[in-house]
């Protein structure tokens, strides 16, 4: 137990405290050194947080939440349970709020330490992993920065980078001090933890792998729908492709018990069906992904495409999951 306090938790618990205070910087800058005449609000403006802290007071007294960006009177239909779990905290909002992302952070710090662990085989593969972490910049921030060098015009030109950068990107983790909030930080942390132990299972074969696979599943679904439909393909199709029937079936099981609350409320109300209609992808994943997260990711398409056949389990798991996302 003390070693495993010494590997991962107790860097884990440094590493994610770091990254939220250094996300968090221009709050803790407006609490401490508000401009005169300003009020702090103590939390980051974007278009989530907002919408966030609207659900955790209403949440105080439904477990449902009705509409109140509609025009007319809507039925509580929108189940967020995390925001229900932050509500009922007896904890004042702000400490609620920031106690649950600061674990939030410590977990996914852990689940990328243990990501280190599982798929990079010595201390250099680890370094260079963490070199190709941070040089993750939108190519548009490479014109951005180019253009404040030469030219101002081009800088505005390519300015949309930062934005890429700090909010499109957001994984409440390394990337998004514009955009980052505990539901990113939550879901980042489940797909991590996801395909670890996935690795893990498909490396040792124990039960106790797969049970935390479909427990995340579950959570991950039920909690924030949106990583399951990678994890959950993911995973299926490196365990079909080691002939893990069962454990294939029992993923699709896991994501469609996740998903079944959302599913109900939402073909039992009319706003939320009308909601999820109105919403369409405008974005081109194929491209926005290297534009997005540039060089490396360029990069790492080249390598792969260049060594399709990988021989370690892990590293075909990791081809998996770059396919699938």
């Amino acid at each position: 137990m003390a070693t495993v306090l010494r590997k991962r938790l107790l860097p884990a618990v440094g590493l994610g405290t770091l990254l939220m205070f250094l996300h968090h910087l221009g709050v803790i800058a407006g609490l401490l050194t508000p401009p005169p005449g300003f009020t702090p609000l103590g939390y980051l403006r974007n278009l989530d947080i907002p919408q966030y802290l609207t659900w955790i007071a209403l949440a105080r007294d439904s477990m449902l939440v009705a509409n109140y960006n509609a025009p007319w009177l809507t039925e509580p239909a929108l189940f967020q349970p995390l925001m229900v779990l932050i509500a009922r905290l007896p904890l004042s909002l702000p400490i609620a709020y920031y106690g649950v992302h600061m674990l939030f952070y410590w977990v996914a710090a852990f689940c990328l330490l243990a990501a280190a662990d599982t798929f990079c085989f010595s201390r250099r593969q680890k370094i260079l992993a963490l070199v190709v972490l941070l040089c993750e910049v939108p190519l548009k921030m490479l014109g951005w920065a180019v253009g404040k060098l030469v030219a101002p015009l081009l800088a505005a030109a390519f300015s949309y980078g930062l934005v890429e950068f700090s909010y499109d990107s957001a994984d409440g983790l390394f990337r998004g001090g514009a955009s980052n909030s505990v539901t990113l930080t939550f879901g980042t942390a489940t797909m991590i933890g996801g395909f670890v132990l996935l690795t893990k299972y498909l490396e040792s074969g124990a039960g106790k792998y797969l049970i935390g696979l479909l427990a995340v599943c579950t959570v991950s679904a039920i909690v924030h729908p949106y990583e399951i439909f990678v994890l959950a393909p993911g995973s299926v199709v490196a365990l079909l492709l080691y002939r893990h029937w069962r454990a294939a079936s029992a993923v699709v099981a896991a994501a469609a018990l996740g998903m079944a609350p959302h599913f109900y409320l939402l073909l039992r109300s009319p706003w939320l069906l009308d909601n999820a209609e109105s919403i369409h992808g405008t974005v081109n994943p194929l491209l926005w992904a290297p534009s997005t997260y540039g060089i490396p990711m360029l990069a790492l398409a080249g390598l792969m495409a260049l060594r399709f056949q990988m021989k370690a389990m892990s590293d075909q798991v990791l081809q998996i999951w770059l396919l699938t996302t």
